[in-house]
């Protein structure tokens, strides 16, 4: 009884840690497009000067660039536990704070405090959190965790959410959201174990060593950095993750400006996050059995077809295209981190993803913001040319991924 307990553990620390990415990713990033036009109507923002609002979501991208090494550091020295029970806290006391915003300066402040709870409680922790509980089936297992990152916003889509803030208000709305964190918080304390303790345990989802580095094993830090994957990997990360919150993050505004209802933007948003779920889950979970270069590449090439949905079509054809798209950045959000653990290893696993994290935080932080400073020069399809040619040198970078695979791994 005792011994199924303890195979068990590592998929109760999946649900955990789906768990926890799902309520710290869905508040940190994922659902506060949801809150831009009445914060537009709050703090007078008109639609030639949107740039005002994004600069919001670019503070929270920089400040993530800013924060997130150090975060890598305290994962690699403290343990994941206590800083996702940090970030937790963090994210807690932000969306209280926002609730009490009077200014769109003020909102800056609060989204440097997302950003913090971002870094130390959404993915990076907790992969390597279940990658060192996991060995066999760590795609599977990976794919599971990162589907959190859509599903925060895909419920918040399809909940009363919108209409609580349309008869409540988006302060009360951000207090009320306040309490999940709050709760989290004390599971993550309860429950939540930083790695194996008992050989029976270990041995679970453990597989030779041959086929992949053990926990704690892998290459340095100085090493990785050097090596041309590295460096392919951050040019393909910049381009993908500018290039989706530049839509996404735009979504709701993009929709209203062309004049469909706000609950038309948000169902798209609704279906961007089921599709990218099912897109992380799919490709991870195909990723055990082909290659997850060629899996990466594939899904670059589905973001690219599904961007020309906001470039060159028309705001209506995002019912064929926005799945398309979704689909493709699930696939590469789940497949890029599993490259990573597999090619790179847990031994500096913090300070790695820290540091290709910082190179899509300079994304993240630059796409809302340069695509509502081209709408207020141009228009939103000039903003969105941008983010297709992106996403076309992203395919070209991703076929030569493979070629520059790290010879001792097995992706």
């Amino acid at each position: 009884m005792v011994n199924n307990w303890k195979k068990i553990l590592p998929w109760i620390m999946v649900v955990l840690a789906l768990l926890t990415i799902t309520i710290n990713s869905g508040m940190s990033a994922s659902i506060t497009s949801i809150f831009d036009t009445f914060l537009k109507d709050t703090f007078q923002i008109d639609n030639k000067h949107l740039h005002l609002l994004k600069w919001r979501d670019a503070i929270s991208d920089l400040s993530a660039a800013i924060f997130v090494f150090l975060a890598g550091v305290m994962i690699d020295r403290l343990g994941p536990k206590r800083v996702i029970l940090f970030g937790t806290v963090v994210l807690c006391l932000a969306y209280f704070l926002y609730s009490k915003t009077t200014s769109i300066y003020q909102v800056y402040g609060v989204h440097i405090l997302l950003a913090i709870a971002l870094v130390t409680s959404g993915s990076i922790p907790n992969i390597i959190l279940v990658s060192s509980w996991f060995q066999r089936n760590r795609g599977l297992a990976l794919g599971i965790i990162l589907t959190g990152t859509s599903l925060g916003g895909f419920i918040a889509t399809k909940s009363p959410l919108l209409a609580y803030i349309e008869s409540n208000g988006w302060r009360s709305a951000m207090q009320l959201l306040a309490v999940l964190p709050l709760v989290l918080a004390i599971i993550v304390l309860l429950v939540m174990r930083n790695k194996p303790t008992t050989n029976v345990e270990k041995e679970a989802n453990t597989i030779p060593a041959k086929q992949g580095s053990q926990p704690g094993e892998g290459m340095e830090f100085g090493a990785a950095i050097r090596t041309p994957l590295f460096i392919l990997l951050c040019l393909c990360s910049f381009c993908v993750f500018y290039s989706i919150v530049a839509m996404i993050k735009n979504t709701v505004l993009y929709v209203t400006e062309a004049g469909y209802p706000l609950a038309m933007a948000v169902n798209w948003l609704g279906t961007y996050f089921l599709f990218s779920i099912i897109g992380k889950f799919i490709f991870s979970f195909i990723a055990d059995y082909i290659s997850a270069f060629y899996m990466y590449a594939l899904c670059c090439a589905l973001m690219f077809i599904g961007s020309l949905g906001f470039s060159v079509a028309s705001v209506a054809q995002l019912d064929y295209l926005m799945p398309v798209m979704a689909m493709g950045w699930g696939g590469i959000y789940s497949i890029g981190n599993l490259l990573i653990m597999r090619n790179f290893g847990t031994r500096a696993a913090g300070k790695i993803n820290g540091t290709i994290s910082i190179v899509q935080s300079a994304g993240l932080a630059l796409g809302p913001i340069m695509t509502a400073y081209l709408h207020d020069a141009f228009s939103y399809a000039t903003g969105f040319k941008v983010v297709s040619a992106l996403l076309l040198l992203a395919c070209v970078l991703s076929t030569r991924l493979v070629r520059n695979a790290i010879p001792t791994s097995h992706p």
